[in-house]
């Protein structure tokens, strides 16, 4: 110490000069905040791995810095078409400079109809798009200024969120609570330096030597971050500022006042020195030492936050390095001029306070350790472990990203902002029915859970079943079409039968009494033309017997043809009836024709549902339903052959009575004329005989020509009533294989209600001509090329940020883990993403480093106790007490946050950087108080450790105060985690001074004083 004294201006030189080197090559700490401040989890945990994933199922690098961004378009009112156009245009503009602006997709409803219901609110207020950007080098906010000023000119209210949005305001806000922090820091810790020390100078030679400390150890920290990575993050300015002018303060008062303490007794200004850093050096040095261990030892945390604690621990090297030099110096070149204007050097007063809870706790152990219960364990049985992971209760309501993500929170759902993701990765491919059939079982387990709103994957686009595409529907279609096919088969049976009742053969007899009476109108006419040849040579004298003659024979003759046209036309109308009849044969053999395409179609799908899913496997159904199919072509052959005889029948018949019909009208027409020329041509009878005689010959031909006809009639009505029997038994023998294919469609009916009445039958199927189709772009959307990955994304119903959704990441996994271990995909591995899952991975860290570092870092400090007291159980008790104080001062702040603040729970942080802070800085004061205590071995122990605390108690609730108003100071950056923090650490600093140490620990060290008393006596 006498050489610092000696060299006090080389010393001075030296901070002069590593000051502007270190502060004049520093990198820039915003830069570094932003680069290399984030928190870093590491990559083998699942939302990492789910980024890889990610990556890789869409074909980018894992090195892409890919981020995604909310565009959020709103108005008051529901959107117009205009708006709607206008939007439509601006995102088509951002799609055209993808690869300026880093975009590596946007998703969207214009672009598909499907997602409508996803990004377009309810009332039409809001539309929303997803960006997945590169962030390619930039920083967070240049890649959101970019985006706004693509967007500047959109008529809509636009917002722009997304997690790493929200987690760049958060550092702003962050920043700018930081920087005011630095500003009540320091005036309070003036105030309270004069007040202390009622001395102007003080504050500045204090303040000077932690601000040099501050300014250095934040460069060295800088340059480290920036060339080795050196463990970093946005908090860590904060914990500088807040350690380094709250231990450096207190550091200082016990210097300043061991040496005004010092210069009380007369000492010279150097002996002073030498005195004060003796004493009082020695205890800064074993505090400072038990905070560096503390820190350090959170090097072996594994979450990037907790590691850059450790920049903590080259603060308070440095600070101890400073301490060692500068204060010498300024005690050396200032003197008594430190304390100006007060004159008189006392050292510091008595603490009353302490000396009363000191005497009282010795003197009455139990007592006092009760009345420590009192305060403590009432809180302690309230305590959980409720943390909140929401980073928007970090972020004030004035920034983009916050309005944003609440107004996609009231419009659509907390989870449709920030959904999670769970991507897997499997060793075969998971586009086939089998595999699909799967994933949709996956799908709809995930969606079972509590808190899941809905699941969008490759089997439910939509994020809902598509029923046409489960086999339960399938199975049930094909059942309808039995049963209508059967409903079909009943209707043919009943018609053909209806036909069977109607078909009554003709009754070819019928046609002999038209061949007879045409017959005997021959033998008229041949009689006739005897007649006439007869009268020939008689004709002058009986042309009036002739006339009268043949004026019968006419008559007789139009009487017979009369009977002829009533026949034919009975005949006519049985021939039309025919015809009706075979018309109906040809429309029920169509209908059989349609149900036996209907039934080789049924055949074909439960063939093919047969080969793929055994389960469904019916070969007697089958086979019967084949049978049938079978039994209706036969009937279908035999039916056709007995409709086109009967219809060749009937196109005969209805030739040969049409050719008779004609005659019959040529005949009765000539007949006419032969009466007219009879009756005008009787005058010239001889002239007109012989075209008379002609004519009755060529009648008489015609007659015969129609005597053949109904000759020939007969052959085909004799032709047509065997025919109609063929007919007629075709009809009945299809009547009976109808019924025998209705029974087989019942049995297939009865069947298919079976297996569709089997749960598993939600099986998951999509036709193999679609498979290979259309649905090739849902598979695209959400599975790689290779189709060996794929992703769902979740959208929760609880706020993402929430525990709630935490927790159910956890049952997500769970599920997963479950089916995988069941299925062909074993081997297949997953991931979940989001911010839901990175807060669960968090958590998981958090946990494991809070348990093990805690653990590591009382270990370290029970050590360096053990060390500076030379005995057990003294470090012991001031553990004992810190634990105590820590739970106690974080129970009560969880309370107050909840129950009078209405948050969830303390932010995640402040359990670990709250039981760090509380600690470190509580074994300062305990270690000040042993240090002082071990100057009075020459005392009885509980005299010496009274009369440590006696002396120490003023200097101890200053430090303490300044510390209380140090953390305060956080209050003005209106940043939650910080006025958390502070509030522990505040209320932890009470207990520690007014219960912990004056009371539990002396209270504690009696009883054990006590006990080693009684030990004593028993052993002699």
């Amino acid at each position: 110490m006498r050489s610092i004294i000696k060299f006090r201006w080389g010393i001075a030189i030296f901070w002069i000069i590593a000051i502007f080197l270190f502060v004049s090559t520093m990198p820039n700490m915003d830069a570094l905040v932003r680069e290399k401040g984030q928190a870093k989890i590491p990559e083998d945990y699942s939302s990492l791995v789910a980024v890889d994933f990610l990556n890789e199922l869409e074909g980018q690098p894992k090195d892409v810095q890919s981020i995604n961004v909310v565009v959020i378009f709103n108005e008051a009112e529901a959107l117009t078409e205009a708006q709607m156009t206008n939007i439509k245009t601006e995102i088509e503009g951002l799609n055209e400079k993808k690869d300026e602006l880093g975009i590596n997709q946007i998703t969207t409803h214009f672009n598909n109809e499907e997602l409508t219901d996803q990004f377009v609110s309810k009332d039409m207020t809001t539309v929303m798009a997803v960006l997945s950007m590169d962030r390619a080098g930039r920083k967070v906010s240049e890649l959101r200024d970019e985006l706004e000023v693509e967007l500047q000119d959109i008529e809509v209210k636009t917002y722009l969120t997304g997690n790493q949005f929200i987690n760049e305001d958060q550092l702003l806000t962050t920043g700018k609570g930081v920087k005011k922090t630095e500003l009540f820091t320091v005036l309070f810790i003036v105030i309270v330096l004069v007040l202390v020390f009622r001395s102007p100078v003080t504050p500045v030679i204090s303040l000077l030597t932690v601000g040099i400390t501050y300014a250095c150890s934040l460069s060295i920290i800088a340059h480290l971050v920036d060339k080795l990575n050196f463990p970093f993050s946005s908090t860590t300015q904060t914990f500088l500022i807040l350690v380094l002018f709250g231990i450096g303060t207190d550091y200082n008062i016990l210097f300043l006042s061991r040496f005004k303490e010092e210069l009380s007794r007369g000492l010279e200004i150097p002996d002073a020195i030498v005195q004060t850093f003796k004493t009082a050096g020695k205890t800064v040095f074993y505090s400072g030492l038990a905070v560096f261990i503390g820190f350090s030892i959170l090097g072996f945390a594994k979450f990037s936050i907790f590691q850059s604690s450790v920049a903590v621990a080259v603060a308070i090297a440095t600070l101890l390095v400073a301490l060692y030099t500068l204060m010498p110096f300024f005690m050396m070149v200032i003197g008594r001029f430190l304390f100006w204007p007060v004159k008189e050097s006392h050292g510091h007063g008595e603490s009353k306070i302490w000396l009363y809870l000191g005497r009282f706790s010795l003197t009455r152990p139990f007592v006092s350790l009760l009345i420590v219960a009192v305060v403590t364990v009432p809180f302690l049985l309230t305590y959980t472990n409720q943390v909140s992971y929401n980073s928007i209760d970090e972020v004030s309501d004035s920034y983009e990203s916050v309005q944003g993500f609440k107004l996609l929170s009231e419009k659509f759902t907390p989870g449709k902002a920030l959904p999670s993701t769970v991507v897997l990765k499997a060793k075969q491919q998971l586009d086939n029915n089998e595999q699909l059939d799967w994933l949709d079982g996956l799908t709809e387990k995930i969606s079972r859970i509590d808190g899941v709103e809905t699941v969008y994957g490759p089997t439910r686009p939509k994020g809902e079943k598509n029923e046409d595409l489960y086999l339960e529907e399938q199975v049930g279609d094909v059942g309808s079409g039995i049963s209508d096919a059967n409903e079909g088969i009943d209707q043919i049976s009943e018609g053909i039968s209806e036909v069977n009742e109607k078909i009554s053969p003709s009754d070819p007899d019928q046609v002999d009494a038209l061949i007879n009476g045409t017959e005997e109108i021959a033998a008229g006419l041949n009689q006739m033309e005897t007649e006439v040849r007869k009268s020939n040579d008689q004709l002058n004298t009986q042309t009036a017997k002739v006339e009268a003659t043949i004026k019968k024979e006419i008559d007789a003759l139009n009487e017979k043809w009369a009977d002829f046209n009533q026949l034919a036309l009975d005949k006519k109308s049985e021939l039309e009836r025919y015809r009706t009849v075979i018309a109906k044969a040809e429309d029920l053999q169509s209908q059989l024709l349609r149900v036996q395409t209907i039934l080789d179609t049924i055949i074909d799908s439960v063939t093919e549902l047969s080969e793929k899913y055994p389960e469904f496997h019916g070969d007697q159904d089958v086979a019967n339903l084949k049978a049938a199919s079978q039994q209706i072509t036969e009937l279908n052959n035999a039916l056709t052959a007995a409709i086109n005889g009967a219809k060749s029948s009937y196109y005969n018949a209805v030739n040969e009575l049409s050719n008779l019909q004609s005659l019959q009208a040529e005949m009765s027409a000539y007949l006419s004329e032969i009466q007219t020329k009879l009756s005008s041509g009787l005058t010239d009878i001889n002239q007109g005989q012989e075209e008379l005689l002609a004519g009755i010959v060529e009648l008489e031909k015609g007659i015969n020509q129609v005597n053949d006809g109904q000759k020939r009639l007969k052959s085909g009505l004799v032709d047509m009533s065997e025919n109609i029997k063929k007919l007629e038994e075709g009809l009945s023998k299809s009547t009976e294989g109808l019924d025998e294919i209705s029974s087989g469609l019942v049995d297939a009916i009865s069947y298919l209600d079976e297996v569709t009445s089997e749960s598993e039958t939600a099986t998951f199927y999509v036709p193999d001509e679609m498979l290979v189709g259309e649905y090739q772009q849902i598979l695209n959307a959400y599975m790689s090329d290779d189709r060996k990955m794929v992703k769902f994304n979740v959208e929760l119903a609880v706020d993402p940020y929430s525990i709630e959704a935490m927790n159910i990441i956890d049952e997500i996994k769970t599920v997963v883990t479950a089916e995988l271990k069941t299925s062909q995909n074993k081997d297949a591995i997953f991931a979940i993403g989001g911010i839901s899952s990175t807060n669960n991975d968090l958590d998981a860290i958090v946990k494991a480093d809070f348990n093990r570092t805690v653990v590591l870092m009382l270990f370290g400090i029970f050590i360096v106790l053990i060390v500076i007291l030379r005995e057990f159980w003294l470090p012991v008790f001031i553990i004992a007490s810190l634990i105590l104080g820590y739970y106690t001062a974080l129970t009560i702040t969880n309370l107050l946050v909840i129950n009078i603040l209405g948050y969830s729970g303390l932010s995640w942080t402040i359990p670990f950087f709250s039981f760090i802070m509380i600690i470190a800085l509580g074994v300062d004061y305990s270690i000040f108080v042993m240090m002082r205590y071990k100057e009075y071995k020459d005392h009885h122990p509980m005299d010496a450790l009274l009369l440590a605390k006696q002396q120490i108690g003023k200097v101890v609730i200053a430090a303490a105060f300044i510390l209380c108003g140090t953390f305060a100071a956080m209050y003005p950056a209106n940043v939650l985690s910080l006025t958390q923090i502070a509030t522990v650490v505040i209320i932890g600093l009470f207990l520690l001074t007014f219960v912990m140490i004056p009371m539990l620990i002396p209270g504690l060290f009696a009883i054990r004083m006590k006990l080693s008393k009684q030990q004593s006596k028993l052993t002699k």
